[in-house]
């Protein structure tokens, strides 16, 4: 059901800012739609679990130096151990969250970035099914070396019961159409 509220409010704000979206013209200002990949890390379970970093944003900018989005934020990796068992299961440590990112010069190459969001955080074992749901949090900087790339640092935790509380850590390279 949680599923679906999000497809649906991820459609409606596609619905409401397509009609003051303009053409892909290097402007920032408008819709805005991007994707990431890169190194990522959590901690959970009793190691350390390094795995592949993907990114999603989709959202408005409502000047050049303003972006308001949704950004889907997933570490993948195999967990070898947890609590008192071992295991080799699939997971994902997974944020979503409402992020505001603000860009310190108007130029739309060359210019550095903030970001902070708040969320929901989802940490799923992939080979059971089993999913833990809660509330998480991200601070970010970046830097857009590029019209419409970046680089970007990211460091998100979540507030779940022990032993789901997890920290993540990520480096990805994105691109950003606006």
């Amino acid at each position: 059901m949680k599923r679906y509220c999000l497809i649906g409010v991820v459609v409606a704000m596609m619905l409401s800012f397509s009609n003051v979206a303009q053409a892909w013209d290097g402007e920032r200002k408008g819709f805005v739609l991007g994707i990431g990949v890169g190194g990522g890390y959590s901690n959970f379970g009793l190691e350390d679990n390094y795995g592949v970093l993907t990114n999603f944003k989709i959202g408005y900018a409502p000047s050049n130096r303003t972006l308001v989005y949704f950004q889907a934020t997933n570490v993948f990796f195999e967990a070898t151990s947890y609590g008192w068992y071992y295991e080799d299961d699939f997971y994902s440590d997974a944020l979503g969250s409402l992020t505001v990112q603000y860009h310190f010069d108007d130029k739309p190459s060359g210019s550095f970035y903030g970001l902070g969001g708040i969320g929901y955080h989802n940490l799923m074992n992939w080979d059971e099914s089993d999913n833990q749901i809660g509330f998480g949090a991200r601070i970010g900087v970046g830097y857009e070396f590029a019209r419409h790339f970046s680089v970007e640092a990211m460091v998100a935790q979540s507030f779940d019961s022990a032993p789901y509380d997890t920290t993540v850590v990520g480096v990805s390279v994105n691109v950003l159409g606006y």
